[in-house]
């Protein structure tokens, strides 16, 4: 995990924040053991941790298993600890809370063309987050590449991501990206503001993506979740 603040004060509080809400967590799945195999929403009660009922929206909003949501919802609450400007990357799914611009760049793999020439300029607080079929460690049961989602809550971008990516199956590409366009779309201005999909050369988006800059000379590398926490 990578955290970026103005100020050391904001960095300690965004690092208090993830070992809270992940014993939070770890503690509540101890007792419920149904949140961590969950492929569909779940009911939580109440009085649940903040962690599992950011986790248990998210599900809701986007048809998956809470799961889906984790990495973005401990970035998301990471980030809300801390005054802007801060930037939480939790594993390449980035929550942004920032008064000026900042670039977060595309990561497919080390080999796409794609990977390290291409980023998007935010500001605000914008939750970036990507889900792939083909890389990383997340369960998926899409295969494309890439599918990147922007919305104000990373918690939200996270299980969208995953929602989306897991229609990228089958013999036919374009098919695929067809059909996980129509959730996207579906998706695009209640739930998310823009999804883009790389799958092999295609490429498909929906709603309005962030302004697209060009990264020169600049390496782009998926952030990564230390076991330490």
């Amino acid at each position: 995990m990578t955290i970026s603040a103005d100020s050391r004060r904001d960095l300690d509080r965004a690092a208090r924040a993830v070992r809270h809400h992940r014993r939070r967590l770890d503690a509540y799945v101890h007792r419920h053991p149904e949140f961590l195999t969950a492929k569909v929403p779940i009911r939580v009660p109440e009085r649940a941790p903040r962690i599992v009922r950011t986790m248990a929206r998210a599900a809701r909003l986007t048809g998956v298993g809470p799961m889906a949501a984790v990495a973005g919802s401990i970035a998301e609450l990471a980030a809300r600890s801390a005054n802007p400007t801060v930037v939480v990357d939790n594993g390449g799914d980035v929550q942004v809370r920032s008064r000026r611009p900042v670039i977060v760049g595309l990561y497919v793999s080390e080999d796409h063309p794609l990977t390290g020439r291409l980023g998007f300029e935010v500001r605000g607080t914008v939750g970036v987050c990507t889900s792939s079929g083909r890389y990383g460690h997340s369960f998926s049961l899409g295969e494309a590449d890439a599918v990147t989602v922007f919305a104000e809550r990373a918690s939200v971008a996270d299980a969208a991501a995953t929602a989306v990516c897991n229609l990228t199956r089958g013999d036919d590409p374009e098919g695929a990206v067809q059909r996980a366009l129509e959730l996207a779309d579906d998706l695009t201005g209640d739930v998310v503001d823009a999804v883009l999909i790389v799958h092999g050369d295609l490429v498909g988006y929906s709603g309005r993506l962030p302004r697209m800059v060009r990264i020169e000379g600049g390496e782009v590398r998926p952030a990564r979740l230390e076991p330490t926490i």
